[in-house]
């Protein structure tokens, strides 16, 4: 049977546990019922699912995609019909991976142990070749992509509404603002190029 998704992936650090919450608000099958559902607190990061089990759902958010992409897209059940891929500079990616790292959680400093690299200083070209592989993978596939700037999707609702609207079609402006400001933390948002 024909499993269809919308995927989020990306270098991490992004937001896409924000849109996870919110389409979970909203409603769209994200496999959460509840927006906080899996999200750790020392990391701000969670909702994640394996797009290759059977009861995942239409909305799969993981990292590990940048990598396994094109393995999972070798079973025909599963058909990404879009991609959610947030672009925040690369510095300020690795940088919060850096700092979660310091709270405490020095393997977060590479998703999922990628070439066992444990060096703070190579995340930005870790991070780089993932994601390189992620648009490799959409692109040799032909999988329709919408890029999301980092940090205005999480401060702008009229900007995200706009970019999303085609997974939400039947969903009001009004109605998309009361779930964006009921899982919004612009708090949570750091600018580690002023720092």
């Amino acid at each position: 049977m024909t499993r269809r998704h919308v995927i989020i992936s990306g270098t991490g650090r992004a937001g896409t546990t924000f849109l996870v919450q919110l389409f979970t608000v909203l409603g769209l099958d994200t496999g959460y019922s509840d927006p906080q559902a899996k999200v750790f607190a020392r990391s701000n990061a969670g909702m994640e699912w394996n797009i290759q089990r059977d009861d995942a759902p239409y909305i799969v958010k993981s990292p590990e995609l940048c990598e396994r992409l094109e393995e999972a897209l070798q079973n025909p059940e599963i058909v990404v019909e879009h991609a959610l891929v947030p672009m925040r500079d690369l510095f300020s990616a690795a940088e919060s991976r850096r700092a979660v790292a310091r709270k405490g959680s020095p393997k977060f400093l590479v998703p999922r142990g990628l070439l066992r690299i444990r060096k703070p200083d190579e995340q930005e070209t870790v991070l780089a070749h993932r994601l390189y592989s992620l648009m490799y993978t959409l692109a040799r596939h032909d999988i329709p992509l919408t890029l999301l700037f980092f940090p205005r999707f999480v401060n702008d609702p009229e900007y995200l509404y706009g970019k999303v609207r085609f997974l939400i079609p039947d969903t009001s402006y009004e109605t998309f603002k009361k779930g964006f400001d009921a899982v919004s933390r612009p708090d949570m948002v750091h600018d580690f190029k002023k720092a």
